[in-house]
């Protein structure tokens, strides 16, 4: 990618939002050799050391995302008993 002029294309204003280059590249980087690892993000094992330790944080995210879910589905059940019991 270095030296190469890449024409970027902004989504609509609607649709998702463009990914900055910064990131496509880091990404990108990752994707052949993960935190000085030799591996791909896609190799690595979900029990080694080094994915838990990226896993790790985000750990609170899905869980405040699958709780958020399970109050939005029991007040729309709720919402439909009383329209329905």
């Amino acid at each position: 990618m270095a030296g190469q002029s890449i024409r970027r294309i902004q989504p609509s204003p609607a649709g998702p939002a463009a990914v900055p280059l910064e990131v496509l590249t880091q990404a990108h980087e990752a994707f052949f050799d993960f935190a000085g690892t030799g591996m791909s993000v896609m190799e690595l094992s979900h029990r080694s050391r080094v994915f838990m330790d990226m896993a790790r944080p985000t750990a609170p995210l899905v869980c405040d995302a699958r709780q958020s879910l399970q109050r939005r589905l029991v007040n729309r059940s709720r919402g439909a008993d009383r329209l329905y019991g």
